[in-house]
């Protein structure tokens, strides 16, 4: 791929997609709709026909910036990342604004983000908020914050990873930037960091927590910030969504990588199990009480999911 013209600034965009070109379609035309133009578009597919001819076909339409096509053997967001990322740095891009396939940045959502690395130096990436906010909690889920907040599954800091090794959001309140410890998936990168780090190839499919361990090693080069009035749109698309037992599994299962990077790695490993045993003991109960044999589906997951983490078993 030919280069871009050199500038002080090159923003290119990287799409890891798999099965959702109509997905895809609205999140390259946000992309496009952003108030800071960007210089070209990645997309790193990795779908099956009669898909992957539907993506092909929208990479190729006259849009005003390139869009490069480029084909991922695995269908995995961490691995496709990493293949676009190198694409992207042959680019000569300096900045990468990082979307999944089913969302849609609003259209100052690259210009906020990019005011937060030109005000801040020592900044490395910057993310926003996902649109619409949650609805407010009920007493019901205010009373399995607490109990989470035990498991080390939830924390009242936000901004943090959690003891268990969870991403805590940050205050949606707050009118400011701020600074964390982990930037969601979305989010704008300084390119140089992807001469140093690569999102964690052992975490695979549609991962999960890829993008703590990502901000955990872009962290050392860098600070991260959130901006709060950035907003992004997630449809959480169903196609191709892990269901609630494979969810369990990844979700016991990667966030085990995460633990040696951590400042306190023993008192992480014993929230990580004290957690995924607890999250398996809640699911079994639910299958007793409902009868629903999918939450016992979901505890054997967490059990596995703990149980392949030590092993360092192939992900699924």
């Amino acid at each position: 791929m030919p280069t871009l013209a050199n500038q002080s600034q090159i923003t290119g965009v990287l799409i890891a997609s798999y099965r959702r070109p109509a997905e895809l379609r609205l999140a390259i035309e946000a992309a496009l709709a952003q108030v800071q133009p960007i210089s070209c578009v990645v997309v790193v597919d990795a779908s099956p026909e009669p898909e992957k001819s539907e993506i092909v076909e929208i990479c190729k339409a006259k849009v005003g910036v390139p869009i490069h096509f480029l084909d991922s053997p695995i269908p995995s967001s961490t691995i496709q990342r990493n293949i676009g990322a190198k694409a992207l740095l042959a680019l000569g891009v300096t900045r990468v604004l990082v979307l999944d396939d089913d969302t849609a940045p609003a259209p100052a959502y690259l210009s906020r983000l990019s005011k937060i690395l030109d005000d801040f130096p020592d900044a490395i990436g910057a993310s926003g908020v996902t649109f619409p906010p949650p609805p407010a909690r009920t007493r019901l889920q205010t009373l399995k914050k607490t109990v989470f907040e035990v498991l080390g599954l939830e924390s009242r800091t936000p901004g943090v990873i959690s003891k268990a090794v969870c991403g805590i959001p940050v205050n949606r309140d707050k009118p400011e930037p701020v600074m964390t410890e982990w930037l969601f998936g979305c989010s704008l990168w300084r390119a140089r960091v992807f001469d140093e780090v690569e999102y964690n190839p052992r975490l695979r499919g549609a991962a999960l927590a890829e993008d703590l361990h990502f901000s955990l090693q872009a962290s050392r080069f860098g600070t991260l910030w959130v901006d709060p009035l950035a907003q992004l749109h997630h449809s959480y698309s169903q196609v191709s969504r892990p269901d609630s037992a494979l969810f369990a599994y990844r979700f016991a299962r990667n966030r085990w990588f995460i633990i040696p990077d951590l400042p306190n790695p023993l008192l992480s490993r014993f929230f990580y199990f004290l957690s995924n045993a607890a999250l398996a003991s809640f699911a079994v109960l639910a299958c007793i009480c409902t009868l629903n044999l999918e939450r016992g589906k979901e505890a054997v997951a967490y059990v596995k999911g703990t149980v392949d983490a030590i092993r360092d078993a192939a992900p699924r």
